[in-house]
């Protein structure tokens, strides 16, 4: 399924089945059910916000991106792919699993990135930005941090973790690997490194 004319906008919830499903909408974009096959890519963007089902949405081998350009992204349902995006104009709240077996990348432009007691992170990387603080205080997975800039940053892991890029607290920057906590101040970055 592609729908990625420019134009389009889906007054009503939208229901696709389909092996790989790609959908843009100029406006909010609400996905009332949404079927993959096995390794289907998954792309939804919505100029506004963007509202998910509560069931997974899993691309398997395949990558996964949603995007809710104008708005905040609701994403109450599991989430895993190969390399996933997720992208808001507001904030982001991780309330369940999200794996890639990738990249993940969170960016929230105009807003804060968060998570719930129940979400957790599993990553090869993970990498993002945003405006407002970023936390990700679950029990997380997460093998390497990527460039990373937010104003406040901090991240609970359960495993070492290899920074292979500058992560950029703007007023904190804080790790927790295990039950150990690094944590920089001063110049609120933290470079390169292996923590373990």
């Amino acid at each position: 399924i592609t729908l990625e004319a420019a134009n389009y906008d889906f007054k009503g919830s939208v229901k696709a089945t389909g092996t790989g499903v790609s959908i843009t909408d100029t406006n909010d974009l609400t996905i009332d059910t949404l079927t993959n096959g096995t390794d289907g890519t998954v792309s939804l963007i919505a100029g506004g916000a963007l509202l998910l089902p509560t069931g997974s949405i899993d691309t398997g081998a395949a990558d996964l991106t949603l995007e809710a350009n104008g708005g905040t992204l609701v994403a109450p349902g599991v989430l895993s792919g190969a390399n996933v995006t997720l992208s808001s104009q507001g904030d982001i709240t991780l309330s369940k699993a999200v794996t890639a077996t990738g990249t993940l990348s969170l960016t929230s432009l105009a807003g804060a990135i968060g998570q719930s007691l129940t979400g957790n992170l599993t990553a090869a990387v993970l990498t993002g930005s945003s405006s407002g603080s970023t936390l990700l205080d679950g029990t997380n997975h997460i093998a390497s941090l990527g460039k990373f800039s937010a104003s406040g940053f901090s991240l609970t892991n359960s495993q070492a973790l290899s920074v292979s890029g500058v992560v950029d607290g703007g007023s904190s920057a804080a790790l927790t690997i295990g039950s150990s906590l690094n944590q920089r101040l001063s110049p609120k970055r933290i470079a390169p490194a292996l923590w373990a």
